[in-house]
């Protein structure tokens, strides 16, 4: 496959984004302007489904998957939505596969520290154009082959109020031992970063699921279901 980015979605053709070459700062000018694009389309499209106003958001989650941006994604974005000069704002970046269920992790903790109803945007992005490389160098095969761009955005609430999911139970584990850390990350070279995947990754990920589901399962089994897996 000569271009495997091209079966992936992305904002821009395969060939214009990798153009930039080494170009560092127009590769980070993308990069916000796609970050941004893709943000502001996802939120106000929830919110429109949602029925919701600017004035009716308390809380902003805003992650991504790698990259920098300053000032932050989630200032650029209540700064486009127009939001309440109060509204709780969290930025997480560089938090790699994870970012969704991580921002959704953190809304919902601090939406149930709250002593009154509030709503939380949740936002995630994967806008990986500044790590992809041309189709030429072998170093930039991981990021070509498996990444795309997008966005999605969820707004949590605790009011009584219709809604299309309820998250009864949650749980998120972290890994910091050598192997874990060394799994997944971003490298640079002469023609700038990318990202860097180990063998190991497989048997990490396995890990990280095993003690999810070893905590998760006995908060949302019933008792006869648990004896039937213990069976």
């Amino acid at each position: 496959l000569k271009h495997p980015a091209r079966t992936r979605k992305l904002v821009r053709p395969y060939e214009d984004i990798v153009a930039h070459g080494a170009d560092g700062a127009k590769r980070q000018a993308e990069f916000e302007r796609v970050s941004l694009m893709l943000l502001e389309d996802a939120a106000r499209g929830v919110m429109k489904r949602c029925k919701l106003e600017p004035e009716d958001i308390d809380i902003i989650v805003c992650s991504y998957m790698a990259g920098q941006t300053l000032p932050s994604l989630t200032s650029h974005i209540w700064g486009t939505l127009g939001l309440r000069d109060d509204v709780y704002t969290v930025i997480m970046g560089d938090m790699g596969c994870r970012a969704a269920v991580a921002s959704l992790d953190v809304a919902t903790r601090l939406l149930r520290s709250e002593n009154r109803p509030k709503r939380a945007l949740v936002l995630s992005t994967e806008p990986v154009r500044n790590l992809f490389r041309s189709a030429c160098n072998s170093g930039g095969v991981v990021g070509n082959t498996l990444f795309g761009e997008g966005s999605a955005a969820v707004v949590r609430s605790t009011y009584r109020e219709p809604a299309r999911y309820t998250i009864k139970a949650q749980q998120r584990v972290h890994r910091t031992d050598p192997d874990s850390l060394d799994a997944i990350k971003t490298v640079w070279q002469d023609g700038g970063p990318m990202i860097q995947l180990s063998k190991d990754i497989p048997s990490v990920a396995g890990k990280a699921i095993e003690t999810n589901l070893k905590r998760l399962v006995p908060m949302i089994l019933s008792p006869w279901d648990k004896l039937k897996f213990l069976v």
